[in-house]
């Protein structure tokens, strides 16, 4: 359901904006051993696994082409 909301979102601004839209995603593997809950209260687990998730290949490269897309 958040993709499609997100993608309807997106449409909405790709009509009213006049310019190039890039999205930058950064996203967390969630498997069932380390499973992350959508709730605003996280558990120390979850923190030190969002922590780790800085440090990943996908994580770092979409943190570089936002700096990109910034300067």
């Amino acid at each position: 359901m958040q993709d499609y909301n997100n993608d309807q979102m997106m449409r909405y601004l790709s009509a009213w904006f006049e310019s190039d839209i890039d999205l930058v995603t950064f996203e967390m593997p969630n498997d069932d051993l380390n499973r992350v809950s959508l709730s605003w209260h996280l558990t120390n687990k979850e923190k030190m696994q969002i922590k780790n998730n800085l440090h990943t290949p996908q994580f770092e490269g979409e943190l570089h082409r936002l700096m990109r897309l910034l300067e």
